[in-house]
């Protein structure tokens, strides 16, 4: 992880690896029972990128790709049972500040949004 940590900062992404933000990282929004909790929400991420721009998000995915590193993409961390849960020693690649409404089509019913866009924003313009 080391490498990656140093790839990650000469890009000027943000990188945080701190015992309190891996902790946040390594459970989701969602409350599942209690044994799928303790299967689920094991593994710790080594790492978090908070990239800022949707280039940022590409150097992340590119950088972990030629490292052969794990990584997950998270948004605000509310899927279903742990989709957005980190790769145990893997990146996670959290898109929350890579957020907006990119265009809402109310003909064809279509919405296009940022990956770190949540619901209730989007509720709001709606």
């Amino acid at each position: 992880m080391t490498k990656l940590l140093k790839e990650l900062e000469s890009a000027r992404i943000e990188v945080l690896f701190s015992g309190s933000e891996k902790a946040i990282r390594s459970t989701d929004a969602s409350e599942p029972p209690k044994i799928l909790s303790m299967i689920l929400f094991s593994d710790v991420p080594a790492l978090i990128a908070k990239p800022k721009t949707h280039e940022e998000v590409k150097i992340c995915i590119q950088t972990c790709r030629n490292l052969g590193a794990p990584l997950v993409i998270r948004g605000s961390a509310s899927s279903a049972f742990g989709a957005v849960l980190p790769p145990d020693g893997g990146l996670v690649v959290d898109v929350g500040d890579v957020s907006g409404i990119i265009s809402i089509d109310t003909q064809s019913l279509q919405v296009v949004v940022r990956g770190g866009t949540r619901w209730a924003d989007l509720a709001l313009d709606l």
